[in-house]
């Protein structure tokens, strides 16, 4: 029978009722460390359930947080002998599930030292069977599993246009590339275990812009996986190995990549990794021009979250669709699948895919709307940004601010923007970030009249163009300076102007010294 709170509980599904009189009850037995998972596909139904459980304390782990943080957490929390509710593992796990998920089955004994209390994890129900799969020893500790899904709710469209995450500390990253560094010194890698470590390597290598050390590290770790017949692991390096070719701007290769990860995501069966790796196909498809090839990677990836029931990462695909209809000038598609995602983010509590939609809405109002809006929405998105360690969203936001300003009129004010766009970029080590704040603040200078500085910044981005190995984004640059030295009446010295580097404008018949 259930009990008197829960029948005083408003808005709980009858077919509920035994699954979480099944959980208080567990949540009630004596001390000792125990792990409840409840899987949920929406947050307001899941907030209604935790009203009805026993007084706890709710903790949501937030992106790129460690596996330590999360143990220093429940420590302190420990001491209360109330139980946890765990919220916020659908976005922990979004940058990379299998290594999340394996990091906490690493950790398994000292989380269960720390927090010897009820630890109620809230997941989707897509990431249940990843879980399972990939941290088998964890789940093996499970006390019972609750389904609390609800038929899905049509929401609209909602919309993200990336999975932006916080951003990289650096010193960080060094210490911990130290210690690869000395784990792989002087030996030759040939194990799996070998392999964990050079992929780790290389993602930090890449992370920090190391690009061509990063591809020898993933090509080594993919070869050792291959040859050791596991397919997941092999799945994941092609997936590092295609991030990085695209990262360089070499998108067939990219594809390549990314279609043999496929291959392995669906034969292991990983629906959430094989989603990221469409979208990844997607974005190569996109920088190519390739419309109809990128709506239908995103579209594949669309059907497959839906499928799976996987809220966060449908979010994420009709973002990219949405973007590509405004890329290719389908205004109202474009702002109703904003709209939408801005709706679903606040409604999921999701503050990072709030600072995307009101980027993403703002940069429509910019271009076909409303300025006051545009500028009300970037602002609120500037400030989420910055209070979670957003720094692409923060710099993309601040630097499309400038823009509006500019246009409004605000010269002064739009360049100070522009520079500290660039500023942002500079100090989180972004150089991606750093070439696009360069480009606009080169074009909002050379909007203000200031060509000979507006010339020297599309120098630093043609630079920059080209230490990232991105020939388009170079070709781009040299385009600009062109059309500056015959504004300034300086257009024989087009051939003269050499990168620091030595090589000339590729148009160029001069020969370099």
């Amino acid at each position: 029978m259930a009990t008197p709170e829960h029948n005083g509980s408003p808005g709980i599904q009858s077919a509920h009722r035994r699954e979480l009189a099944r959980v208080r009850n567990a949540l009630c037995e004596p001390d000792g460390f125990r792990l409840i998972i409840a899987l949920f596909n929406d947050p307001a139904y899941r907030e209604r359930i935790t009203a009805a459980l026993p007084a706890g304390t709710a903790l949501k782990i937030a992106p790129g947080a460690e596996v330590g943080w999360l143990e220093r957490q429940l420590a302190e929390l420990a001491h209360s002998g109330r139980p946890v509710y765990l919220t916020g593992l659908e976005t922990w796990f979004d940058d990379d599930p299998p290594r999340r998920i394996r990091g906490l089955n690493y950790h398994r004994e000292r989380l269960a030292e720390v927090a010897p209390i009820p630890i109620l994890c809230w997941l989707p129900a897509g990431l249940a069977a990843d879980l399972a799969r990939e941290a088998p020893d964890l789940w093996a500790w499970r006390e019972l599993v609750a389904d609390f899904g609800t038929a899905p709710r049509q929401l609209g469209t909602p919309a993200r246009v990336t999975a932006d995450q916080p951003a990289v500390q650096s010193d960080t990253a060094a210490r911990r590339l130290a210690a690869l560094d000395r784990a792989l010194d002087g030996k030759r890698p040939t194990t799996p275990s070998d392999a964990g470590h050079l992929l780790e390597r290389a993602q930090l290598r890449s992370d920090l812009g190391r690009l061509d050390a990063a591809r020898t590290d993933a090509q080594t770790a993919l070869a050792i996986y291959r040859e050791a017949g596991r397919v997941g692991d092999a799945a994941s390096a092609s997936a590092q190995v295609g991030m990085l070719a695209q990262r360089a701007g070499r998108f067939k290769d990219a594809e390549q990549h990314y279609e043999a990860a496929l291959t392995g995501y669906r034969q292991i069966g990983h629906p959430l990794a094989e989603g990221q790796v469409l979208a990844r196909i997607g974005h190569c498809h996109q920088a190519q021009g390739e419309v109809d090839l990128a709506r239908h990677a995103y579209s594949r990836w669309l059907e497959l979250t839906r499928r799976i029931n996987y809220r966060y990462g449908e979010g994420s695909a009709l973002g990219s669709l949405g973007m590509l209809e405004a890329e290719q000038g389908n205004v109202d598609a474009a702002r109703a699948a904003f709209t939408a995602a801005l709706a679903i983010a606040r409604e999921l509590g999701d503050e990072r895919a709030e600072a995307l939609g009101l980027a993403n809405l703002a940069l429509m109002d910019m271009e076909h709307g409303d300025p006051a809006a545009a500028e009300r929405n970037l602002r609120r998105a500037i400030a989420l940004a910055r209070t979670l360690h957003l720094h692409a969203t923060e710099v993309a936001a601040t630097t499309n601010l400038g823009l509006l300003l500019l246009r409004t009129g605000r010269t002064d004010a739009a360049v100070a923007l522009q520079e500290k766009a660039l500023m942002l970029a500079k100090d989180a080590g972004d150089r991606r970030g750093e070439l696009t704040a360069v480009v606009n603040l080169g074009s909002t200078l050379q909007a203000s009249g200031r060509l000979d500085e507006a010339l020297d910044q599309f120098s630093a981005a043609v630079r920059i163009a080209a230490a990232l190995g991105d020939r388009k984004s170079e070709a781009t640059g040299w385009e600009a300076i062109e059309g500056l030295l015959s504004a300034l009446g300086r257009s024989d010295d087009l051939a003269g102007i050499r990168l620091r580097r030595g090589e000339p404008h590729p148009r160029s018949a001069v020969p370099t010294d």
